[in-house]
């Protein structure tokens, strides 16, 4: 007797239904050689790297749950050396990235959720269809001017290489998840930053300055608020709104010290709202205007030269892949540490390329 495609997907997962189920009901009974010290504590990051790197499960029976699901699905890596992290790691880390990663801190920023695919195709329109207007039982016109599109967002892998304490993974402490969570969430909401404003292309994504379609402008010299205003009508020209502005601290630090007409600074100082978010940034023109170190002050395109980009951020899809982390005493055998190595996919898609532009050329000396 065989097993449909289709049917073997349902009973799989209904299998993981229920061993979450079971997980969740009994998650700290049971495995525990020291019950009650977890009790209703949150998925522990140090605990469970404790548990597959040196085989001490001590106080961590969720993390041992996890270790035991992933064993059962084929998705440890354990025999080569290191463990994966289950999905739990995505719920502490990704929500934090928002606080590091400026482009997701931007309004209207689309995240998709990739899981392990690659790539995922999206139609668009690159000429859209026209209207003719006819009298009565005239003949209508046909239009043959709309013209679609297919674009693919591809992920690209992303490496991070720890080499932390031995003695803070053995011994955690009360600190010692948000010790690594901090450290994982920095690299990657700083690497995230500088590819998806600046990468390369290649083994990343092409950042948004590389971009060919987006509108841009090279000053190759000071910026002022004509530059600015310059740069929102070449938005408005291609039927988009800018919704926000990113620059280096010290390009936002020269448009700070502008005036208009009537002696007002352009930037208008954020509050300090209780959650820190895009309400209470600094406003450029009533627009949310965010800084970050990962756009260099020199090289864009000349010494001394950096860039503003500014767009319709609804227009940013961010294709999040999953994250897998493993851990090994091994690569640092003689120093005592033990080596965290983290990968996640990333990759992104703007929808309509000419929503953004970017103001290059603008002197920082």
């Amino acid at each position: 007797m065989y097993m449909k495609k289709s049917e073997y997907q349902q009973l799989k997962n209904a299998f993981k239904a229920k061993l979450h189920t079971v997980v969740t009901k009994d998650a700290r009974r049971g495995f525990d050689p020291d019950p009650g010290n977890d009790a209703d504590a949150p998925f522990s990051i140090t605990k469970y790297l404790r548990g597959v790197t040196f085989g001490n499960w001590g106080g961590a029976s969720i993390e041992k749950r996890a270790h035991e699901f992933a064993k059962a699905l084929g998705t440890d890596s354990e025999a080569a050396g290191g463990a994966l992290i289950p999905t739990e790691l995505d719920a502490m880390v990704i929500p934090r990235l928002a606080g590091v990663s400026v482009v997701r801190r931007m309004p209207g920023v689309r995240v998709v959720a990739m899981g392990a695919r690659l790539s995922r195709d999206y139609s668009g329109v690159d000429s859209g269809a026209t209207i003719s207007w006819e009298q009565e039982k005239g003949t209508i016109s046909e239009d043959t001017s709309m013209d679609f599109r297919r674009s693919r967002m591809e992920l690209k892998k992303a490496v991070c290489l720890l080499n932390v304490s031995r003695e803070l993974i053995e011994n955690p402490a009360a600190d010692g998840d948000a010790v690594v969570r901090d450290e994982l969430v920095r690299a990657l909401g700083e690497a995230e930053s500088a590819v998806l404003l600046r990468g390369l292309g290649g083994t990343q994504p092409l950042g948004i300055y590389s971009q060919p379609r987006i509108s841009s402008t090279d000053l190759s010299g000071e910026i002022d608020q004509d530059d600015i205003t310059t740069a929102e009508l070449q938005l408005a020209n291609s039927n988009a709104q800018c919704t926000g502005f990113i620059s280096n601290p010290t390009t936002k630090d020269r448009i700070r010290k502008l005036k208009d007409a009537n002696g007002r600074y352009l930037i208008e100082d954020g509050g300090f709202g209780p959650t820190g978010g895009i309400m209470d940034a600094p406003r450029l023109f009533g627009r949310p205007y965010l800084t970050t170190t990962q756009i260099p002050t020199t090289g864009y395109p000349d010494t001394n030269e950096s860039f503003l980009v500014g767009g319709m951020w609804s227009d940013f899809l961010l294709g999040d892949g999953d994250i897998r982390i493993e851990s090994s005493i091994h690569d640092q055998w003689t120093t005592d540490l033990v080596s965290i190595r983290l990968v996640k996919r990333l990759g992104y898609l703007l929808m309509h390329p000419e929503s953004f532009v970017v103001v290059r050329g603008i002197a920082n000396s």
